[in-house]
Order: C-alpha cells, then structure tokens, then sequence
C-alpha cells in the first residue's frame, strides 16, 4: 500500500504527532485530495506558541499565498515582537491584501503595535470577526494615555472595517468614546472595554443599534 491510499483517519492519526507547520510542509505539496485532509491546519492558523524559526516558514508561505487562511491568531504571548515582525513581513509589498481571512485577532498588543493598526488592517478588507487585546503589562503603572484611546477609538468606529459582525477590544485604560462616532450597523457581537459607564450609556445611544451580544468592562468608577 502506498502512502497515498492510507484512508483519512489513518492520516490525521499522524499529524497528531507533529506540530501545525510540520504537518502543512509535510501535505502541502500532495495532491488535492491530502491537501483537502489537512484542512483544519492551513486555514486555521495560530502563530501564538510558533518559535521564530516556524514563524518565518509561516511568513514565506503567506507570502507566496500556498497557504490563505480564513482564521488568524497573531500574538506576543510567547514572542514578545511577533505581532511586529509579521506585519513586517508584508510591509514592502503594497497591495498585498488578507482578503482570504474572515477572523483575526491581534493579542498582547504594545502601544506600538497599536500606532501601526490603521495601515497593518487595511489589508484585511474582508474581516467578520477582529480582537484586539492589550498586553496588561503594557505600560503598566503609567499614566493613561489618552491619544492611544483617542487612536483606537477613532480606528474602530471611523474606519472603512464595515463588514465586521463581530469585535473584540481589550485596552488597559478602556475607551472613552463620544456620539460623533459613526455607528456600526453590521456589528452584531461586542467585546469592549470601556473606561466609564458613560461610555456605556453612549454605546447604547445608536452606536452599535444591531447588537445581538455585548460584554462590557468598566475601568473607572465615576463616583
């Protein structure tokens, strides 16, 4: 029996003893019907645990579009400058876009990741599903920086991300936000920290008027 007649299961089997990239450079080069099995590997990738060697193969097969994922995890949990280094990746091909990837999520952002969003995800025309989540250590002990909650405020809620249906936003001072704000129509699912509830009492004020779900953190106390 050759390799290429061993039924499915017995191929999953396999892949459960080697790691996410391991299994896509193993498959990726069969034909249709292995590269049909490994689905779940190429188009749901997460780069959160990746050591940096794995990264740049990830980074190369992006690149060159053998892979385009439909869920992206990038992160600086394990790698502290991962988020950094992927956009890098892409920052001299100009009209590379991401448009294959329908959910992202951006964890452990530095304020400097932060700075670079409104370029990095304007290659992401096509996203349904963004978080967004602030390293807690960023900054930590200093004074709330008011531009970087103005940034992000005016990124997520003035920007041309119309197709979101879904959105998480985790910053350490929480956003403060004001009516002048365009609304969100598609918006169905909200995560979002918020800096005090009247934050909130605006959200609710024709924000986000389609919200089906909605988990809010409240920073301060107003009191």
């Amino acid at each position: 029996m050759h390799f290429n007649d061993l039924p499915n299961e017995i191929i999953l089997m396999i892949c459960r003893f080697l790691s996410p990239i391991q299994v896509i450079n193993a498959f990726l080069s069969y034909d249709f019907r292995m590269f049909s099995c490994i689905t779940e590997y190429h188009l749901t990738i997460d780069l959160s645990k990746c050591s940096y060697t794995d990264l740049q193969v990830y980074l190369n097969l992006l690149v060159t579009k053998r892979i385009q994922p439909l869920t992206l995890t990038i992160s600086n949990v394990s790698m502290p400058t991962q988020i950094k280094i992927f956009f890098d990746a892409f920052s001299s091909i100009l009209n590379f876009c991401f448009n294959h990837v329908h959910q992202l999520s951006l964890l452990e952002c530095t304020t400097s990741d932060i700075s670079n969003l409104e370029f990095d995800l304007r290659r992401f025309e096509l996203l349904r599903s963004l978080r967004i989540v602030e390293a807690e250590w960023n900054n930590y002990g200093s004074s709330i920086d008011y531009s970087k909650i103005e940034y992000m405020r005016n990124l997520l809620f003035n920007n041309n991300l119309n197709s979101l249906t879904e959105l998480e936003l985790s910053i350490r001072e929480g956003i403060v936000l004001d009516k002048q704000q365009r609304p969100k129509l598609n918006l169905k699912r909200l995560t979002i920290t918020l800096q005090t509830v009247d934050d909130l009492f605006i959200l609710f004020d024709g924000l986000t008027p389609n919200l089906i779900f909605l988990n809010v953190t409240i920073r301060l106390s107003t009191a």
